[in-house]
């Protein structure tokens, strides 16, 4: 499939999904349709945008920054006048609120760098109607309430939300919810984001886990399936998502949940729940519901205190280069 079809697909579904909105808010329907329900800047945006949000990547100083992709030339807009919120005769303003700073500095610095790379090229190629595409990114620090507040800014500013990505996403969907003419194109984690009717997801995550990692797991390491610890992030995307593997590992059948720990994200040390785990016979570990340096932290305490599950699963959160900086050479790997 091309990049242009995935585009055309994405339009017809914005223009479905904006369409329904405008039904249900009569009073400001010629608004919906004229100004944001266009969605012109998410038939350019759906695609890609957030493939970098894992990625690494330098932490930004302040809680707010404009980037103003390459400059290109481009033809007139045809409609010539600013039309919305954001909208001006030569540009289009999105937003992007992700994580940039806290306690792991530039945790998804790559969410804002992916999105502006995409405009950068985007507007070399005449951008969208004539018009170039800026970004205002902002860090909502690790804070549900920073979330929230900075997203209600960028509201009153900004066209649409593109590529954002936080842990606290369910923080910004109140004001998404509030004001539901906003395309939010993002990957959201919370399931209050992803239901609401504004959001467009490049990858829909929706309730429920993918069975087949833990199929996999019970036919290769069916001792292990058996006594099964985690550490999950005490956030609500978090604790969401370690419910749904919960009900995919039931669902499997033969899993035994043997320790479960919410931890707060500043945790640093967690010998003691090394030494839980193995008094419980962990030997499989969960550590996907948290960042890369907690899954390195865990992994070098247990290295200390002689600990070797048989098992460790990290969910992709250990795929980032500092995952390795943060771990000494583990010694050949065992045998099964």
């Amino acid at each position: 499939m091309t990049l242009d079809q995935v585009s055309r697909g994405a339009a017809r579904t914005t223009r479905r999904k904006l369409a329904a909105q405008t039904q249900r808010h009569h009073s400001r329907e010629s608004d919906v349709r004229l100004k944001r329900g266009l969605g012109l800047p998410v038939i350019v945006v759906t695609v890609g945008l957030v493939a970098a949000a894992c990625g690494g990547g330098s932490s930004s100083s302040s809680s707010s920054t404009t980037t103003t992709s390459a400059a290109s030339t481009t033809a007139p807009p045809s409609g010539g006048t600013a039309s919305d919120i954001g909208v001006t005769p030569n540009q289009v303003t999105v937003g992007n609120v992700s994580i940039l700073s806290g306690p792991v500095p530039g945790l998804f610095q790559g969410a804002p760098n992916g999105a502006d790379a995409f405009f950068a090229y985007q507007n070399s190629v005449g951008g969208v109607n004539g018009r170039k595409i800026t970004l205002k990114s902002s860090d909502d620090a690790f804070s549900c309430n920073q979330n929230q507040n900075e997203t209600q800014s960028l509201a009153g500013q900004a066209f649409a939300f593109v590529g954002s990505f936080s842990l606290f996403d369910n923080c910004g969907a109140k004001v998404l919810q509030a004001q539901p003419t906003i395309p939010d194109v993002a990957f959201s984690l919370d399931p209050v984001a992803q239901a609401l009717p504004n959001n467009f997801s490049p990858s829909p995550l929706g309730n429920g886990y993918r069975t087949g990692p833990f199929i996999y797991y019970k036919q290769q390491f069916p001792k292990a399936v058996q006594s099964v610890g985690t550490l999950v992030a005490n956030i609500p995307s978090s604790i969401a998502s370690w419910n749904n593997e919960k009900a995919a590992m039931q669902q499997v059948g033969g899993y035994h949940i043997a320790y479960e720990r919410d931890i707060n994200p500043l945790d640093t040390d967690f010998t003691s729940d090394v030494v839980r785990m193995r008094s419980a016979g962990v030997q499989m570990v969960i550590l996907g519901n948290a960042d890369y340096k907690t899954a390195a932290r865990f992994l070098n305490n247990a290295q200390q205190q002689g600990y070797k599950p048989q098992l460790v699963e990290s969910g992709g959160v250990a795929y980032d280069a500092s995952f390795f900086n943060q771990r000494p050479d583990p010694g050949p790997l065992p045998r099964r």
